[in-house]
C-alpha cells in the first residue's frame, strides 16, 4: 500500500511539473513578437487545452470580459459616436465609428480562429481592434498615437489585467502604417482595418472623391485562410470601376496589407472579384 501510494505522489509530481512547463512554454510563445513563434502555439494546444485551466492562468477569465467591458463602457461609446457626427461635420471620406471597429474586431476574430489562435489571444486583439480608432476624435493625422495613449491610459485606470498589453498597445500604433512588422496582432489589426472598405464605410464626403466612391458599390468582402492559402472576395454591384478604385492611394494601402499578411505567415493569397481572379499590384 505504501508503495502505491509513493508511486502515486510521484506521478502527481511528475504530471504538475509537466503542467507548469507546458503553460509556461504557452505564456512564453504568446508574449514573443515573431510570427513564426506563434504558428508554434497552435501545435503546443494539442498538448495543452488552455480551457480546462482557467482558473489556473492569472487573468484568463478576465480576458473573455474584457471587449464586452469596452463594448459597454459609455465613455468608449460616446467618443465614437462624436468621432462619427465630427467626421460628417468636417467632410471626413470614411468613418472611423463605432460600427467600423466592430467590424475589424469581428473580422480579427474570425481570421484568428482560421490560424486556430486561443481565446485569450483572439479576445485581446478584439480589445485592439475596438480602440484603435478611437483617437481620431481629433482628426486621420497622428490618430494611431493619439489611439495608443488612450488605450494605455484606459487599462492603467481600469487596471486591466491583460496577458499582452504591450502587443495590444503595438498593434494599436502602428496599424495604419505597420505592413513589415512581425507581430501577429498588428498584421491581423492592419488586415481587418484596411478590409472594412464596404459601402457602409463611406461618409457622406467620400461620394465626392474619384476612387475612394467606388466603395459605394462593394457590398461585401469574404475573407478566409484554407489549406494555406489567404481568400478575400470582393463581392461588389454592377457600377463599381475597378481601374479607377485601382487609382485612388488607399486601394494600395489594402493591397499591400493582403500581401504583407500572406508573405509573413507564409500564406498563398487568391483575391476575386465577383468570382473571377483580381491580380492586385
Amino acid at each position: 500500500m505504501k508503495k502505491r501510494l509513493m508511486i502515486l505522489i510521484l506521478f502527481m509530481v511528475f504530471a504538475e511539473e509537466e503542467l507548469l512547463s507546458a503553460v509556461e512554454t504557452v505564456s512564453i510563445v504568446n508574449h514573443h513578437e515573431n510570427v513564426i513563434k506563434y504558428k508554434v502555439n497552435s501545435k503546443l494546444k494539442d498538448k495543452v487545452n488552455l480551457s480546462d485551466f482557467d482558473d489556473f492562468i492569472e487573468g484568463s477569465t478576465e480576458d473573455i470580459k474584457m471587449v464586452e467591458q469596452i463594448l459597454n463602457d459609455s465613455e468608449i461609446v460616446a467618443i465614437y459616436h462624436e468621432i462619427e457626427k465630427m467626421e460628417v461635420e468636417t467632410g471626413g471620406w470614411a468613418y472611423h465609428n463605432l460600427t467600423h471597429v466592430k467590424n475589424v474586431a469581428n473580422l480579427t476574430e474570425q481570421l484568428l480562429r482560421h490560424l486556430n489562435q486561443d481565446e485569450f489571444f483572439i479576445e485581446e486583439v478584439k480589445v485592439a481592434a475596438l480602440l484603435h480608432d478611437i483617437g481620431s476624435l481629433d482628426g486621420k493625422a497622428d490618430h494611431a498615437q493619439r489611439s495608443y495613449e488612450y488605450a494605455k491610459n484606459y487599462f492603467k485606470h481600469h487596471r486591466l489585467n491583460l496577458r499582452h498589453e504591450k502587443l495590444i498597445l503595438d498593434a494599436i500604433k502602428e496599424h495604419s502604417n505597420g505592413f513589415e512588422c512581425n507581430n501577429l496582432m498588428t498584421l491581423v489589426l492592419i488586415l481587418a482595418d484596411k478590409l472594412d472598405i464596404t459601402n457602409q464605410r463611406l461618409a457622406p464626403a467620400g461620394y465626392q472623391i474619384d476612387g475612394l466612391n467606388e466603395i459605394q458599390y462593394i457590398d461585401s468582402i469574404d475573407v478566409s485562410i484554407i489549406n494555406g492559402a489567404l481568400y478575400v472576395h470582393f463581392i461588389t454591384q454592377p457600377d463599381f470601376n475597378k481601374e479607377s478604385f485601382e487609382k485612388f492611394y488607399f486601394s494600395k494601402k489594402v493591397f499591400q496589407a493582403i500581401k504583407s499578411f500572406s508573405t509573413k505567415l507564409n500564406l498563398n493569397y487568391h483575391v476575386k472579384l465577383n468570382q473571377r481572379a483580381w491580380d492586385i499590384k
